[in-house]
């Protein structure tokens, strides 16, 4: 069997260097791991929401996501994002079998009409993480025909968030 898409999918992995809302974070060359393992996902929470100029919610197991933001900017323009946090309760790089009690994080966080998808964690991120999000970005695509845009900020490029908006995250 052939299969043909109406739409080629338009899938594009981004980092934390190409949104706008956090555009200091340019003029950081590098961030330190152990300033930010530590960190509760409350306060990552509360430090993201704070740079976005928006309030934050409380975390509830199985929600889509933990911030949804249309104040997100990339290239000028607002996009509609979603983000999924993990802070030191999430022990260890992160694979998809620790997002969600039953590793359905992921998934969750691709419901919804956000077209940009952020997973967010405070220490190292597995490649199996990325393919993951790659696939739900793709499928998503196909979808709904839209631009799809992933992008992992880890522990090292959360370091140098918060260095660049250190009181955000106070």
């Amino acid at each position: 069997t052939v299969f043909t898409f109406r739409t080629r999918p338009q899938v594009k992995q981004i980092s934390v260097d190409d949104v706008d809302s956090f555009k200091k974070v340019r003029n950081i060359a590098n961030g330190n791991l152990a300033s930010v393992k530590k960190m509760a996902e409350r306060k990552i929470n509360r430090g993201i929401c704070n740079i976005l100029n928006q309030s934050d919610k409380k975390d509830w197991g199985g929600e889509r996501n933990d911030i949804f933001s249309t104040r997100v900017v990339m290239k000028g323009k607002r996009v509609p994002s979603s983000f999924a946090l993990k802070g030191k309760g999430t022990k260890g790089a992160l694979t998809p079998k620790k997002m969600g009690k039953n590793g359905d994080q992921i998934p969750r966080l691709f419901q919804g009409t956000a077209e940009a998808h952020f997973v967010v964690h405070n220490d190292i991120v597995e490649e199996s993480v990325f393919d993951l999000m790659q696939t739900h970005a793709i499928q998503k695509s196909i979808e709904t025909g839209k631009k799809i845009l992933y992008s992992v900020i880890d522990g090292n490029d959360l370091a140098r968030l918060v260095n660049a908006y250190s009181q955000s995250f106070n």
